[in-house]
């Protein structure tokens, strides 16, 4: 059976141009709400942003369970993310690398 995709946001604001790529739902509240530099001044809102955009949204129900704000993101180590439940290295690994 073919499946049915759900329509995004953006196939509402603008019409389908040939060629473009249509940007995701969290692109498009991300493009809304524009990150400021330090981590310190992030909100949760922007935190979860950028685990979406950078494909680590399984964390964000992780990190709501374990109360882990934006200032503290940056002071995570792998073993944190362990005793959080985060087993997979690569997962650790590439989430340490993109927070430093």
């Amino acid at each position: 059976p073919q499946q049915i995709s759900k329509p995004l946001v953006s196939d509402y604001l603008m019409p389908a141009v040939k060629g473009r790529k249509r940007k995701s739902n969290a692109e498009l509240r991300s493009a809304k709400r524009q990150r400021p530099a330090k981590l310190d001044d992030w909100t949760k809102d922007h935190m979860d942003d950028w685990l979406e955009e950078k494909k680590f949204g399984g964390l964000r129900k992780l990190f709501d369970e374990q109360a882990v704000e934006p200032s503290i993101l940056s002071q995570l180590s792998s073993d944190d993310l362990k005793e959080m439940g985060v087993n997979q290295l690569g997962l650790r690994k590439r989430f340490l690398h993109e927070i430093s």
